[in-house]
């Protein structure tokens, strides 16, 4: 265990998953807040405000209509967040950390169990992770103290942001990789191995291109040639992202067949109910009523969005 043999290197790995799960959770707690803030909000310019008294714009009234019935979306898109945060605390946590990410970038990107992913994906990945980890909140210390906000302050503020652009990345390779588990695809299992690989050898984040030759004997062939730099690794690299747009694609395609599979009657009826109970809500319609009703809705709605995504990775 190279973490065992360097107290030095144990040290820093000790750094990194403290600092990790500070970014992640702080980043956490900053997402909850935006969130409550704008339900608030909306819920304000809903319940607490006199329709006699507001300026009586149709516009006006549409504009505070569709951001509330947009609400039981946003708490689903919260709770995605949320969770996917949670987890990576959690990975933050493990021994060497932020393995489980890398394993779900790197067969987001690869999706081959049998091919070791070439080594200049190794070398992208492992530059982004030390750039996140070191580079974004120096950089960013280093600008808030030349405008006098302080070192310490805007290395805060660059942890936020690599915290958050962690958390896109993960999410969008992890439904890359529910997008592509289908019919016993070789993602998942991609996913599995590569993690087991990074596990059994400590192959913490930045050293595994370094590692290479060890990385690549526990799969059955050698290497594909590298991805080019050009086009080609363009599109290689765009993949997870165009699999999240297929995935968005998706939902949009089965709301708009709600109507014709028996199996998703029941979330058109809910969608036409809370649709009607939001309309009321700019009516007088009693707070409890509504937040029950947007209660149904979220969880009718995630129960769904469970079944068309059954393997989600986690760690």
């Amino acid at each position: 265990d190279p973490l065992e043999d360097n107290p030095l290197l144990s040290a820093y790995m000790c750094s990194l998953r403290i600092r990790w799960c500070y970014f992640f959770m702080f980043a956490l707690i900053t997402a909850l807040a935006l969130f409550a803030g704008e339900i608030t909000e909306v819920f304000f310019a809903v319940f607490a405000v006199d329709p006699a008294q507001s300026d009586g714009s149709l516009l006006v009234e549409i504009r505070v209509w569709f951001m509330f019935w947009l609400l039981p979306f946003a708490v689903i898109v919260l709770a995605l967040v949320g969770d996917q945060m949670s987890d990576l605390v959690l990975d933050a946590s493990d021994r060497p950390p932020l393995i489980w990410s890398v394993s779900i970038v790197l067969a987001a990107i690869h999706r081959d169990r049998k091919w070791a992913p070439a080594e200049q994906t190794c070398e992208m990945v492992d530059f982004w992770v030390l750039f996140l980890t070191e580079g974004m909140p120096i950089v960013n210390a280093i600008r808030c103290y030349l405008l006098g906000s302080g070192f310490w302050h805007g290395y805060m503020q660059g942890g936020l942001f690599s915290a958050f652009i962690a958390t896109g990345v993960t999410l969008t390779a992890e439904v890359a990789i529910c997008v592509h588990d289908v019919k016993h695809s070789s993602a998942h299992k991609a996913l599995r191995h590569i993690y087991h690989v990074l596990d059994k050898h400590k192959m913490f984040p930045g050293v595994l291109s370094s590692r290479y030759e060890v990385f690549r004997t526990h799969f059955q062939h050698v290497s594909r040639p590298s991805i080019a730099i050009g086009f080609g690794g363009c599109q290689a690299w765009l993949r997870p992202c165009l699999d999240a747009g297929k995935a968005l694609q998706r939902i949009v395609q089965g709301l708009l067949r709600l109507l014709s599979p028996p199996r998703n009657r029941a979330a058109m009826l809910t969608l036409v109910i809370w649709t009607l109970t939001s309309v009321l809500a700019l009516h007088g319609l009693p707070v409890v009523a509504t937040a029950v009703v947007m209660v149904v809705t979220v969880s009718i709605f995630s129960i769904k969005m469970t079944m068309q995504f059954p393997k989600v990775a986690g760690p």
